[in-house]
């Protein structure tokens, strides 16, 4: 992102215009968006949840909940926080 790393900037940025929202920027070659935000590499959808829903710890653990191919939203049916008891595949 060119200029100063804001939440705000960082949430235009995301299209959320349909049920699921995508990230029009870089992907990462396992399949899940990337941005750079104040110094750091993030998974997008990790740093959406830790703006709008609440600060990740690093052994905190999201499951893709839709189908939306590319979604990025947190919660509410599409990405959430893993129960401890759920299996480790498809975790990010």
């Amino acid at each position: 992102m060119d200029g100063p790393d804001t939440a705000q900037r960082f949430l235009e940025r995301i299209d959320q215009s349909g049920e699921c929202w995508t990230w029009p920027g870089t992907w990462h070659s396992n399949g899940y968006p990337l941005v750079k935000f104040q110094g750091r590499q993030w998974l997008v959808h990790r740093l959406a949840h830790s703006l709008l829903v609440g600060p990740l710890s690093a052994d905190q653990h999201l499951h893709k909940a839709c189908d939306g191919t590319g979604c990025v939203r947190p919660g509410g049916g599409h990405w959430e926080l893993s129960r401890p008891d759920a299996p480790q595949i498809g975790r990010a």
